[in-house]
């Protein structure tokens, strides 16, 4: 799952839906992981940022087409509010 502080985009649309969620103890404690393991915060911050440009534009318009970042079957899971 990770690798030498690699996240997958899987593990990073987790992080997004469990805020959405109030899930902040999963959120909190996935991110100390992450960060303990390597993974650049700034890196992944930028990251969570794309994802969530491409779940918003998604949620607005359903064109997959359009998706820069994350996949047909991560924008048809999407659970923004």
């Amino acid at each position: 799952e990770e690798l030498y502080g690699l996240t997958t985009l899987d593990e990073k649309v987790k992080l997004i839906n469990s805020l959405n969620d109030g899930d902040v103890k999963y959120f909190s404690t996935k991110l100390d992981s992450l960060v303990n393991h390597g993974t650049d915060i700034k890196r992944l911050t930028q990251d969570l940022i794309d994802i969530v440009k491409d779940m918003l534009v998604f949620k607005n318009t359903k064109d997959y087409s359009i998706l820069k970042v994350i996949t047909r079957e991560v924008a048809d899971s999407i659970n923004l509010p």
